[in-house]
């Protein structure tokens, strides 16, 4: 327990602003839950899921509730694609908003929602507590496993090539249904960078100097749960219980997001999405090159996710280098690129990302700051995969 006491001291924060239905089939109480916020919903849904957007529109309707359908959700969130949705939603003013897809459609809902209330520019929203009143009321459910944005107070929008958050609780959901149903259907490559995604919001939430031991706790489940079940899930799409097991975890990540930060391999990912690289094989990718910057400074730390897995050493550095191996294992495992070479990123453009990622995407709670000659080495060992 002493790695805890200084908590005793300085104390924590930890958010948790929505109410969470969880459980197979639970995406049948949006019929109960929508009503009681009026009787009228703009229903967001990712273009590619017309079926399961028609089988919650049937669930509304049971409520007596009108449905207005936006389904022109394709990729990750920028600021014309919100605009967009928006711009219908604020003519259709709905009584509550829900979003139904993947992280793109629940980022996309967060910012609409805050945008029908607040008339504003929204890049006038990015940053911490940029937005004055909460949102239209809304509700999501996720269909993959992996961003858990709707429990979060975050949502990422891209204005040209550059990542922008809007981090608020005026944007979190006030109700978040988690049926692990929904996720049945996801192909084998977005089970795999989801996941992956949630396990990167595990490792980086612990490793962040803005952790603290509640944080820490799903942290160490998420680990657990991702070892023994993401390659479950990405082998066999209708294992039920596996499926189960990494809703929860996405879930649990977005708790995480909510009460700490993300460190450097968010930031790598950034730089990567104007290549067209999805946000979390980003993550995925940079995971282990994250754990090894930090080894030098939070070993004891890093070594209890070696402790969880069962491959600890006596030594904490030892370990650490263990659970970096365990990651490129699990890497490998769901087809993840080795090096940014594999992925078509011009050699060319090492240094200017490197920057990019200094300047732009700083992170001053990864324990150890990087210089830009350290960062231009990373990204260099990145293109080889070394």
């Amino acid at each position: 327990m002493t790695q805890y006491m200084h908590w005793l001291f300085t104390g924590y924060l930890f958010h948790s602003p929505t109410k969470l239905l969880f459980g197979l089939g639970i995406r049948k109480a949006i019929a109960s839950e929508a009503p009681r916020f009026g009787k009228r919903a703009l229903l967001i849904v990712d273009g590619n899921l017309a079926s399961i957007g028609r089988e919650i529109s049937g669930y509304l309707e049971q409520g007596s509730v009108e449905v207005v359908v936006y389904d022109k959700i394709y990729g990750e969130p920028t600021i014309e694609s919100v605009g967009d949705a928006a711009k219908h939603a604020v003519e259709i003013d709905p009584d509550v908003v829900i979003g139904v897809g993947g992280g793109s459609t629940l980022d996309t809902s967060k910012i609409v929602s805050a945008l029908i209330s607040n008339k504003m520019d929204i890049r006038d929203m990015f940053g911490v507590d940029r937005v004055p009143r909460k949102g239209r009321p809304l509700i999501l459910l996720p269909t993959t496993a992996g961003t858990g944005s709707e429990v979060d107070r975050t949502a990422v929008v891209s204005e040209g090539h550059v990542k922008r958050s809007i981090i608020s609780h005026n944007i979190a959901a006030d109700i978040a249904i988690v049926d692990p149903e929904l996720t049945v259907g996801c192909p084998p490559r977005v089970t795999a960078y989801t996941g992956l995604d949630t396990l990167t919001h595990a490792i980086e939430g612990m490793m962040s100097t803005a952790s603290n031991p509640l944080v820490d706790a799903l942290a160490l489940e998420i680990v657990r749960i991702v070892d023994r079940y993401l390659r479950r899930a990405y082998y066999n799409g209708r294992d039920i219980e596996a499926r189960f097991y990494m809703s929860f975890a996405a879930t649990m990540g977005g708790y995480i997001l909510s009460s700490t930060t993300m460190v450097y391999g968010h930031s790598i990912s950034y730089t990567l999405s104007k290549y067209g690289v999805p946000h979390g094989l980003g993550t995925a990718f940079a995971l282990p090159y994250a754990i090894k910057i930090n080894i030098g400074v939070i070993p004891e730390k890093i070594s209890r996710v070696a402790e969880t897995l069962g491959i600890a050493e006596r030594d904490p550095r030892r370990s650490s280098w263990r659970v970096v191996e365990w990651v490129q294992e699990l890497l490998r495992d769901l087809g993840i690129p080795r090096s940014l070479k594999e992925m078509g990123i011009p050699k060319e453009d090492i240094k200017a990302l490197a920057r990019e990622m200094i300047e732009t995407y700083p992170r001053p709670n990864n324990p150890r700051q990087l210089s830009i000659e350290e960062t231009e080495k990373l990204y260099e060992e990145m293109w080889t995969g070394s």
